[in-house]
């Protein structure tokens, strides 16, 4: 994806310093042949100032224009909601 896309920032794989510990932190989805196919992370490491948390959204390039961005970001927003 990181060729792809020309990014490079790999996202934080652990919820040990959320500020909300208990908010779910990675949004996974598969494809029907069970492979992963997107891939998010919400992480708050200080209590959001001005609603500002970090939100990493990767879906696979072969996966694309499936609506599987839009989905998980919502699932996001209704996480994001939840806690305020």
């Amino acid at each position: 994806m990181h060729q792809v896309d020309r990014t490079f920032k790999a996202p934080y794989l652990s919820n040990q310093y959320n500020y909300f510990p208990g908010m779910p932190t990675f949004i996974l989805v598969y494809d029907s042949a069970a492979q992963l196919a997107g891939f998010t992370m919400i992480y708050a490491d200080e209590a959001p100032q001005d609603g500002i948390v970090d939100l990493i959204v990767t879906v696979l390039p072969a996966q694309r224009h499936q609506g599987i961005g839009r989905m998980m970001l919502n699932r996001a927003q209704s996480i994001l909601d939840a806690f305020g």
